[in-house]
């Protein structure tokens, strides 16, 4: 059934190279990300890989915003959809804002295992995630660090992650990105990636993200991308 929907959805979708949880979504409003690595380097499979993804946060109420995740392994072997259910912390306004959020994950891999009877069963994780977000923009750009544990309710393999980004508003329509993305995989291993990217703003609902994801860990390729960002 994930395997389906992953297909249906990315079908639809072109992995976004960043969205930010620190600041909650106004109540009924949607925030819709999709892309992927579209051109890759020779050789370049882990952590770049094609990367394609989708993301939809909600604004449930004033202090609650629902988050739902599509997305594929860096080696394109497993499938992840997740939801995450995100609230706002007490900071003081000149300090930015922050968010703590809670999750649960269904992952699953195109490996086989076998049940008791010898039968063919597809390998599937359940994943438990907890989160923390905070952010600060102005008129010139913004920062923000996002930070999250996830746990496999079977077996308590533990995984890691933490994206800084920065941005800068060049002009009302560009704006410059660049994000660190590190982290520590289902498999144990340590990675990182570096996000150079522009942004063009083509309305007041859609964003145009398209950049670079370097490896700094694994085979250190490189991918070109392209996202986008709608709001409604």
């Amino acid at each position: 059934m994930l395997r389906l929907a992953a297909m249906c959805l990315l079908g639809l979708t072109i992995a976004t190279p960043a969205r930010s949880g620190a600041w909650l979504r106004d109540e009924r409003a949607v925030f819709l990300s999709f892309g992927a690595n579209v051109l890759l380097s020779e050789g370049t499979h882990v952590p770049v890989g094609r990367d394609p993804s989708l993301y939809l946060e909600w604004g449930y109420g004033p202090r609650t915003t629902l988050a739902f995740g599509l997305h594929t392994g860096g080696r394109g072997d497993s499938r992840t959809a997740e939801i995450r259910l995100i609230r706002p912390l007490p900071l003081p306004e000149r300090l930015g804002v922050a968010t703590v959020s809670g999750g649960l994950a269904l992952r699953e891999f195109d490996s086989v295992l076998y049940d008791a009877d010898g039968a063919e069963t597809d390998r599937q994780d359940h994943l438990a995630s907890l989160g923390l977000a905070w952010g600060q923009g102005s008129d010139a750009g913004w920062i923000t660090a996002e930070g999250r544990v996830m746990t496999d309710l079977a077996g308590g393999d533990i995984e890691a992650k933490l994206d800084l980004t920065g941005g800068y508003h060049i002009t009302p329509a560009w704006s410059a990105m660049v994000q660190l993305q590190t982290g520590r995989g289902r498999s144990g291993d340590d990675y990182a990636k570096l996000l150079p990217s522009v942004i063009y703003r083509v309305n007041d609902r859609l964003r145009i993200n398209a950049g670079a994801s370097h490896a700094l860990t694994g085979d250190r390729g490189t991918g070109l991308f392209l996202a986008g960002w709608l709001e409604f």
